[in-house]
């Protein structure tokens, strides 16, 4: 249903995510790569606030399953963990490398 293709949306977008991440880390290594660098930060940028967004309509979703009956159990405690996942990846991400 719609949460299974938040889940998926979501992990999909942590990979890209990484992917990114990693990019950007080799591009560092490459001061004549800083135009492009800018680049990859506000495409980065962009995706972060889809992923937040992303994360708010899944954990409003998680809400809405938990008033369920049947919906609390290990799957709930599983889409909790992904999200804060994510949520720390970004927290993580945005801080600026200067900022020690």
């Amino acid at each position: 249903g719609e949460l299974e293709k938040l889940k998926g949306q979501l992990s999909s977008t942590a990979d890209e995510l990484q992917n990114a991440q990693k990019a950007n880390e080799n591009m560092a290594a490459d001061g004549d790569a800083l135009a492009e660098k800018d680049k990859r930060i506000e495409a980065l940028l962009s995706r972060l606030a889809e992923v937040e967004a992303l994360n708010n309509a899944l954990n409003s979703k998680l809400e809405e399953v938990e008033k369920t009956p049947n919906g609390k159990g290990a799957f709930i405690a599983g889409m909790r963990r992904m999200s804060n996942g994510v949520q720390q990846a970004f927290s993580n991400e945005s801080t600026p490398a200067t900022a020690t």
